[in-house]
């Protein structure tokens, strides 16, 4: 999930321009693809046919308030930031920050702390929807430990020296056989307290 939808005009301004194309540039140098949009019609099919999306990105000026909510609706715990111009053109109540709405703004001397924080607000909305039990098996599995419970998987070295084998491995990837374990794994707790 490394998907990133941003919803701006394309008439923007050159200092927006600017912006977001340093902004985008930084965010898929560090793995994410972005995802453009320009109206909220394709914004909301977008954000209801791609489930991958981790972060909406918008224009403060292309897109209301009421809009935010509507999209908020989708995905409840997806990050949104909008960027603004101006702080003085806010015009927001409490309640409305109930949202998963955070702001930037654009200026080119915040936007390596910027994308910090959009990286940070992707990592929590991760670490939120992931079950415990699917996050430890994935570090287990990222740590490449070897399951003394299972030794013939390895990882599923073995299936990739002959050819049928290396087919059914590509076609399964190695994390498949590398999260095959059984329930002797400390580390993941019981699977039966699950």
């Amino acid at each position: 999930m490394k998907d990133i939808l941003i919803t701006y005009n394309h008439r923007l301004n050159e200092q927006k321009k600017l912006f977001l194309n340093r902004l985008t540039s930084m965010l898929t140098e560090q793995g994410y693809t972005i995802i453009n949009s320009s109206s909220l019609d394709d914004t909301i099919s977008t954000l209801k046919h791609n489930a991958r999306i981790v972060s909406y990105i918008m224009d403060w000026e292309l897109i209301s308030l009421n809009s935010v909510e509507v999209l908020a609706e989708i995905n409840p715990d997806l990050p949104i930031f909008a960027i603004y111009t101006n702080h003085n053109e806010l015009d927001l109540e409490l309640s409305n920050f109930k949202l998963t709405l955070d702001f930037l703004q654009y200026d080119q001397h915040l936007i390596s702390n910027d994308m910090q924080r959009i990286i940070r607000a992707i990592n929590n909305y991760q670490d939120k929807i992931i079950p415990p039990l699917t996050k430890e098996l994935m570090n287990y599995v990222n740590s490449n430990k070897y399951t003394f419970c299972t030794p013939g998987h390895m990882g599923g070295t073995a299936f990739t020296r002959s050819p049928i084998g290396a087919v059914f491995h590509d076609f399964f990837g190695s994390n498949t056989f590398k999260a095959d374990i059984s329930i002797s794994v400390p580390e993941l707790g019981s699977l039966l307290d699950h």
